[in-house]
C-alpha cells in the first residue's frame, strides 16, 4: 500500500518535534472497511548530551526520558516508545546518525494507514545555507553529510 504523510508539528523549546500523520493514497474498499484496527502511535524520541565534535549539552537525554514517560501515561504503548540516547545500553539506540537515521526508518515502516508517528529530537542543530539540520552525537561541524535532515 502506497502510503503519504503529513508533518504536523513544529520546533519547540529548543528540540524538534514532528509528528507525522499515514494516509493512504488508495480509496477505502469494502475489504478495508470489514477490517479496520484502531489507529496506533508510536514515537522515535532522541536526546543528545555527548558530542564527539561539538560542545556537550545536559538535559536534552533527561527531556526525552521525561517524554517517554508522559507519552506512555497518555496512551503510547511503551514498546512503541523508542528513546535513543547516550545512557542507552544498546548500541542501536546511542545517537548515532546511522542509528537514529536506522529507528526512524524502522518505526515508519512498522507505521500503517491512520497511524500517527512521534518524532522528537532534543540537542544540537545547525542552520546552514536555508536548511536547518539535526545534529547527531557523531556530527561534524564543517561536514554536513554528518548531520540528519
Amino acid at each position: 500500500m502506497k502510503l503519504k504523510t503529513r508533518v504536523l508539528g513544529s520546533f519547540l523549546f529548543g528540540f524538534g518535534l514532528f509528528a507525522i500523520s499515514f494516509a493512504g493514497l488508495a480509496e477505502a474498499t469494502a475489504q478495508d472497511v470489514n477490517s479496520k484496527r484502531a489507529s496506533e502511535k508510536w514515537a522515535v524520541l532522541i536526546g543528545v548530551d555527548d558530542y564527539a565534535y561539538a560542545k556537550d549539552l545536559k538535559y536534552c537525554g533527561a527531556d526525552m526520558q521525561a517524554l517517554q514517560k508522559e507519552l506512555t501515561q497518555v496512551g503510547f504503548e511503551a514498546r512503541q516508545v523508542l528513546l535513543l540516547n547516550d545512557d542507552a545500553t544498546e548500541k542501536r539506540l546511542q545517537p548515532y546518525k546511522s542509528n537514529i537515521e536506522k529507528q526512524i526508518e524502522l518505526t515508519c515502516s512498522n507505521a500503517e494507514r491512520g497511524d500517527l508517528v512521534l518524532i522528537a529530537f532534543s540537542g544540537h542543530g545547525v542552520h546552514a545555507g536555508k536548511v536547518s539540520y539535526l545534529c547527531p552525537t557523531d556530527a561534524e561541524l564543517d561536514d554536513r553529510s554528518t548531520f540528519i535532515l
